[in-house]
């Protein structure tokens, strides 16, 4: 049941992407748009589709009953039934949304702001300026070390452009689901999460960035843009994740374990508890390893462990 209901969340963010048609799927033209573009969808997605085994040419109609089946919608908005802290990762973009996503006085929104701009958010909320540096991971982190013992039970974490680029948007509408339809908690307390296969985990292991394209800046000594990226101290994604993944969680999975959860661009929602399975000192770890430059690359591989560290193995 939970895997069933795993399954749901992870195809019901997929289709949600193309062009967030989840509420026209039950309609004759809304499925005649849909698949159009959902076999070229699972192709370009192949990461997120690949370890449910479903091939592309099946996707839409899986996707559409594994939706059906959950009883909520990924669009349909509705009060969480417990307090949710909401954790923005803000620099310069335009928030108006955040006042109608979370328009339920039960989510308490606090806003991380990097760059120059205030936030234009008319609800209530608490707004904290900080250093730019660290990427999103970072942001998240100064909020989760002064607040451990004060979290609400639900929290969601998400970058400031999450409505803009419609892969986080898609995200966010499943975490959202989730924790609205009272079902983190049979996620393991965290979601949306990804699994790499045993296939693949060599290779997630192995992986390291060494440019980022989306934080070009104007090189002042030549007519060209460059990517700036700051190296990390590690050589690959398994140095970081070894270094800060709890020797107790590391030992109970074991480097070369398999299937690996993996988080994706920012946005999940956690459990307080599952946060606070992780101890105060490897998030100081995390906090140090970030702060200090700009685009790290421990910020791209922070972004990847959050699922690791914090989502409870579902026991079916």
């Amino acid at each position: 049941m939970h895997e069933h209901l795993r399954q749901a969340v992870v195809l019901s963010l997929l289709l949600a992407y193309v062009g967030e048609a989840v509420q026209l799927a039950e309609s004759h033209e809304g499925q005649s748009l849909i698949r159009d573009n959902a076999e070229k969808l699972c192709s370009e997605h192949k990461g997120l589709q690949k370890p449910l085994a479903i091939p592309c040419e099946d996707f839409l109609q899986k996707a559409i009953e594994l939706r059906q089946s959950m009883g909520f919608s990924m669009l349909e908005s509705r009060a969480p039934s417990e307090e949710t802290g909401v954790v923005v990762a803000h620099h310069d973009e335009d928030l108006t949304w955040i006042d109608s996503v979370f328009d339920s006085p039960k989510y308490h929104i606090y806003v991380y702001s990097k760059g120059s701009m205030l936030p234009n958010i008319t609800r209530e909320h608490k707004w904290t300026k900080v250093w730019n540096v660290g990427r999103e991971g970072l942001s998240y982190l100064t909020h989760i070390i002064p607040y451990y013992d004060q979290l609400e039970p639900n929290l969601i974490f998400v970058p400031g452009n999450a409505w803009t680029d419609k892969r986080k948007r898609a995200l966010l509408h499943a975490a959202k689901a989730v924790v609205e339809g009272d079902q983190l908690l049979a996620l393991g307390g965290f979601a949306p999460a990804y699994e790499s296969n045993c296939d693949a985990v060599p290779d997630l292991l192995n992986f390291s960035i060494m440019k980022w394209c989306s934080a070009l800046h104007k090189d002042p000594h030549a007519d060209r843009r460059v990517c700036k990226m700051e190296a990390s101290h590690y050589v690959n994604y398994a140095g970081f994740r070894g270094e800060m993944v709890p020797e107790w969680l590391r030992k109970q999975r074991g480097d070369d374990s398999c299937p690996l959860p993996i988080s994706q661009f920012g946005v999940f929602a956690a459990r307080r508890e599952n946060l606070r399975r992780v101890d105060m000192d490897n998030y100081y770890k995390m906090h140090m390893s970030l702060n200090w430059k700009k685009n790290p690359a421990d910020g791209h591989y922070m972004e990847r462990l959050w699922a690791e560290l914090l989502q409870e193995k579902i026991i079916e």
